[in-house]
């Protein structure tokens, strides 16, 4: 079967798409809900409703993503977010071997370096989601295409390929802020000149003063710059590994890398080195620079950022085929390389092996509320940092984040910050509020309105609306 592949042939592509269902089947069968996927899903309800971003909604989520999952929302939608991650990641790994070749990295062209991609996708049962990143990266890899491609291939002219490659480095942050990175270091370092250098930083510029000014208009620029664009500032992190298990990731991250420079260095000396291809091994090895920054600028440490190093990890790999000159060894390292990577994603997801001894299992994943039947249905609010309580219901009120919403709610002084408090409440007062913080009593006392509304259910511990049939 993997001589289909060896071949630019374009029936190699219709096997590359089977191959990539047939990896896929397994992890589809009693697939968890992960926390990230409730959030999505709790984020593309709310805005789909007609609220927006960053005024009617304190969250973090780029703009970008937010307008997908808002725009794909409705009832059972998870095969449909399943099924366009599947799509996008099939024309990343297309993309990803366009790229490779156009540069001649190696010796024959072929499609090896799309099915590394592919196989390297499912080392984590979370990469199949689709995710920020999976949404932005396509957006990367497109623009590198563009970007990079031999110049009598080029279907535009110099300048229209600067602006159209430049919009798609800044779409891809406003998909995933991180690869803002990414966006700088092409502009001042992969651009010649400096009159190019301002046609491209200042295409993509453009975009972000769009997205400002739609969201000033709408009366959400202040969220825009404070939850968006300062999102750098978090000063709070969520790590769902365990602490002492972070030194054994970064020691891994680090063996590849080295990994990685000593292929740099032998294909240096190699004859088939040419200064253009400097440019794949350098945004590589940024790759690993954008992950230890992926945490600090989204204020979260979870599996899925892993991401990034895919294109990595396929691009060493790939080289590693053209190294064998003998069929039996070439054969005993795609046997191990198909049986390790989509074996340990479909164990991760089973918790048999890896996962539940370096992840948090009951913080990543969607856990069960023992009041699912009163929470079934309802807009709720829940004061605090759990948004298991989510998975049954749906939210009422702006603030989703604990974290963003407690310089908010504690400071109730403010004569501002209760006229948006009250001003919610009236537009959509939650049906139950589940306050884990001991806010609650507060904004009574501040909002004594609001508190005749509610009363105490000493058996859940949940504060219920009195008049459940209000109007929405």
């Amino acid at each position: 079967m993997f001589d289909f592949f060896k071949t630019t042939n374009k029936i190699s592509i219709l096997f590359l798409f089977v191959f990539l269902l047939l990896l896929r089947v397994p992890f589809f069968v009693n697939l968890p809900i992960i926390l990230p996927e409730l959030h999505w899903n709790i984020i593309g309800k709310y805005l789909s409703d007609g609220n927006v971003l960053y005024k009617d909604l304190w969250d973090y989520t780029p703009p970008a993503s937010a307008w997908v999952y808002s725009l794909l929302y409705f009832e059972g939608n998870r095969w449909l977010l399943l099924a366009i991650s599947t799509i996008l990641i099939f024309i990343q790994s297309l993309l990803f071997n366009a790229f490779l070749m156009d540069l001649k990295m190696y010796k024959k062209n072929s499609f090896i370096p799309a099915f590394c991609y592919i196989v390297c996708m499912h080392g984590c049962f979370d990469f199949i989601f689709l995710s920020p990143l999976i949404m932005g990266n396509t957006c990367i890899l497109l623009g590198i295409f563009y970007l990079f491609r031999k110049h009598e291939e080029k279907k535009y002219s110099e300048n229209t390929t600067l602006i159209l490659t430049s919009f798609l480095f800044a779409l891809s942050v406003l998909f995933y802020f991180p690869f803002v990175v990414l966006y700088i270091y092409i502009t001042l370092f992969e651009i010649s000149s400096i009159r190019k250098k301002f046609l491209f930083f200042l295409s993509g510029l453009q975009v972000f003063l769009l997205v400002f000014g739609y969201y000033y208009i709408e009366g959400g620029g202040e969220g825009f710059l404070r939850f968006f664009v300062g999102n750098f500032l978090i000063e709070e992190t969520t790590s769902f590994f365990f602490a002492q298990d972070i030194f054994f990731l970064f020691i891994g991250f680090f063996s590849i890398f080295f990994l990685a420079l000593l292929l740099f260095m032998y294909h240096r000396i190699s004859r088939f080195y040419t200064n253009r291809q400097n440019v794949v091994f350098v945004f590589f090895f940024i790759s690993v620079f954008l992950y230890l920054l992926s945490f600090s600028l989204t204020g979260t440490f979870m599996p899925l950022q892993c991401v990034i190093f895919v294109p990595f990890l396929s691009f060493i790999v790939s080289y590693m085929f053209f190294i064998f000159k003998e069929k039996w060894k070439e054969n005993m390292f795609i046997i191990s390389f198909l049986l390790l990577i989509p074996t340990l994603g479909y164990f991760n997801k089973e918790e048999l092996i890896f996962f539940s001894h370096l992840v948090k299992k009951d913080s990543y994943k969607v856990q069960q509320n023992p009041n699912t039947l009163i929470l079934q249905g309802k807009r709720i609010w829940v004061i605090g940092d759990d948004i298991n309580y989510y998975s049954h219901s749906f939210l009422s009120m702006p603030y989703i984040h604990w974290r963003l919403s407690k310089d908010h709610l504690e400071k109730l002084e403010e004569k501002k910050n209760i006229i948006y408090l009250y001003t919610a409440f009236k537009k959509s007062p939650p049906d139950i509020i589940i306050d884990t913080k001991q806010i609650l009593p507060i904004i009574f006392d501040k909002i004594p309105s609001i508190s005749f509304l509610y009363q105490w259910d000493t058996v859940s511990g949940y504060y219920i609306l009195k008049d459940p049939h209000r109007k929405d």
